[in-house]
């Protein structure tokens, strides 16, 4: 299982990225940055009916706005 804790999106996907690529991984907890007020990133996922969907975006795919 990986799960996680209150992090920004950016965690969020790094997490996801490695409980996708692991075939040992059967759950994943992974909500932590829904709990964010004013998160500077972009996750490059989708929720969707309660999964994580990764997007086709190379690396990470998330955008952070430091402005």
């Amino acid at each position: 299982m990986v799960s996680c804790v209150i992090e920004p999106a950016l965690l969020i996907s790094a997490g996801l990225s490695f409980a996708l690529s692991s075939p040992n991984v059967h759950y994943a907890d992974l909500d932590g940055y829904l709990e964010l007020v004013d998160d500077p990133c972009l996750p490059g996922f989708q929720l969707e009916e309660g999964w994580l969907t990764a997007s086709e975006v190379p690396g990470l795919g998330c955008t952070v706005n430091l402005s």
